[in-house]
């Protein structure tokens, strides 16, 4: 389980762990990473110390390049309070990552619920945790990577996104009586 963010409150750094310790509790195995810095950096580290998680959570710091770490995630776990239209969720869905992540922002034109991740309707750790563990116990990883990896490829492609903004355009000089 990986998450790539800014080390700050408003992206729930304790709640992303408590998260990840309550799946743990229920799949023993998981291990996870956190991959970001920021003003929270060092309390946590010091959070993933005091749950005696060392072992199975590695906090890494800031990086230049993302895409290796996606590479080796297999599920995305992002706990944001707020969010606009998070891009780490495209580009992990793009790695074929399937996501858990909490009902923030724009997620839900990103995530498409069963499909390519879950989205939690929820800020309670547990909530968050049962929906990671309950996402590894069924099975479901192989065919959501599938799924994300094509998703973000026919939603999310530069072919798409310069349609839409062709689109927007037309669209909004059409009402103004401008002729493209």
């Amino acid at each position: 389980v990986g998450g790539i963010f800014r080390l700050e409150a408003g992206k729930r750094p304790e709640l992303w762990i408590e998260a990840f310790e309550i799946a743990r509790s229920k799949v023993p195995q998981l291990k996870g990473v956190i991959i970001g810095g920021g003003k929270l950096e060092e309390s946590v580290r010091n959070w993933v110390k005091q749950k005696d998680l060392e072992d199975c959570l590695i906090v890494v710091g800031e990086v230049e390049n993302v895409s290796g770490w996606l590479e080796e995630m297999d599920i995305f776990l992002l706990t944001s309070s707020t969010e606009g239209l998070p891009n780490v969720i495209i580009e992990a869905q793009g790695f074929g990552v399937p996501v858990v992540c909490t009902d923030a922002g724009g997620v839900s034109e990103i995530v498409s619920e069963g499909l390519t991740g879950n989205i939690v309707d929820s800020s309670e750790a547990r909530i968050i945790g049962d929906s990671l563990a309950d996402l590894i116990s069924g099975n479901r990883i192989p065919k959501m990577r599938e799924e994300a990896f094509k998703e973000s490829r026919r939603r999310f492609s530069v072919h798409q996104m310069i349609a839409k903004t062709r689109e927007t355009y037309s669209r909004h000089l059409s009402l103004v009586g401008v002729e493209e």
